[in-house]
């Protein structure tokens, strides 16, 4: 769907710390680029670069986490992070969309076209080679074909850290020779995404390729997309913090964090901004738990208050590690207000909390009411 920026300038110094589960870099950039530090056929989609880390949650077995992204350079202040005063219009997703692709080490074991149509064979998912009609409902996913030059791979740390890549793999991928390209549409209803994520997973398997999820910026083994992808569902019920990925940028003592991927899920993306930094991984659950109660469909996803209940999520993994990172005093249930974004090229939903006090004060006091104080 998208074409690609094929010409980065970067200049990258990564210092990188764990805290929790969560890993948070701090990476100065100079230019315009996402991914890693490989200067040529880069496809830029998201400022800072990512770097993948552990997810927000674990579960048993232990799930794999959220990559997370980091501050630039000349980073803006903390005000500068925070919600407009004047938010901007918010024009909500009229579809889901995702682009994937998988590449190829050497020639596809199955011919990409022959292996799209056999993986949907016996869906409701419709394939296309090349741009659908205009007539076409979906889910439907688009076949596109591209030589690598055409779509580089992003290697460094992005590649490093893809989901159940072995060590030959990793090192062979910058060498494939093809990618195919997958461009999703689905209705705005979650639902039809499991379908689709068994398709694309049947053509890595028929294909013998490495997944890339372009939105989330991560490399996945097929048996790593179905763990992550597939076997994470509970009765129609995504865990979705399994399908994106949460950026963490840090200015000095405040943290804002971001989701990639919601749109998948016909969702729009969601941002927390004014963290103070000891808050960083309650704001990244809190994140979680917001996208949950919205794929879950508890309310329009469109700006306006939200009630955001522990107790009440379908999912049972998912509410169960949430549960699992509140202390005896918290209320597990939050009041906040969702309202325009700051992203205006993708639709954006910002997290705020009314009441009284500094928008931090708000944000540290809203995170304790849902997972009370560290005890």
């Amino acid at each position: 769907m998208n074409q690609r920026v094929v010409v980065i300038v970067l200049v990258s110094l990564f210092t990188t710390c764990f805290v929790g589960t969560c890993a948070v870099t701090t990476t100065a950039v100079i230019g315009a680029a996402i991914g890693d530090s490989k200067p040529d056929k880069k496809r830029p989609k998201f400022e800072p670069p990512p770097e993948p880390s552990e997810p927000a949650e674990s579960s048993a077995p232990p799930e794999p986490v959220d990559e997370v992204a980091t501050a630039e350079p000349d980073a803006p202040t903390a005000e500068e992070l925070s919600p407009p005063d004047e938010p901007v219009e918010f024009d909500p997703p009229l579809l889901g969309t995702g682009e994937f692709a998988v590449f190829h080490q050497e020639k596809a074991k199955v011919e990409p076209w022959v292996a799209l149509q056999k993986a949907a064979k016996g869906t409701k998912v419709k394939v296309f080679k090349g741009s659908a009609p205009v007539s076409a409902i979906p889910p439907y996913v688009e076949l596109r074909d591209l030589p690598v030059a055409d779509y580089a791979v992003i290697a460094g740390e992005t590649l490093e850290s893809g989901r159940g890549l072995t060590p030959a793999v990793k090192a062979a991928l910058p060498k494939a020779k093809r990618a195919s390209v997958l461009d999703l549409a689905l209705p705005l209803s979650g639902a039809p995404m499991l379908e689709v994520s068994k398709v694309l997973h049947t053509y890595a398997q028929l294909t013998g390729g490495v997944l890339w999820d372009e939105e989330a910026q991560e490399y996945l083994s097929a048996e790593a997309f179905k763990t992550r992808r597939i076997d994470t569902w509970e009765k129609g019920v995504p865990h979705v913090s399994m399908n994106f990925t949460v950026f963490v940028d840090t200015v000095g003592e405040v943290v804002s964090v971001r989701s990639a991927g919601l749109k998948h899920f016909g969702l729009p993306e969601l941002e927390l901004t004014d963290i103070p930094k000891p808050s960083k991984d309650s704001a990244v659950a809190l994140l979680n738990a917001t996208a949950q109660i919205l794929v879950e469909g508890k309310r329009m996803p469109g700006p306006g208050p939200l009630t955001v209940d522990l107790t009440a999520m379908r999912h049972v993994q998912h509410r169960k590690n949430l549960e699992a990172k509140a202390s005896a005093d918290a209320e597990k249930v939050v009041d906040l207000v969702l309202v325009p974004g700051s992203n205006e090229k993708v639709p954006t939903l910002a997290i705020t909390f009314p009441g009284a006090g500094t928008p931090g004060e708000r944000v540290e006091d809203g995170i304790a009411t849902l997972f009370g104080y560290p005890e």
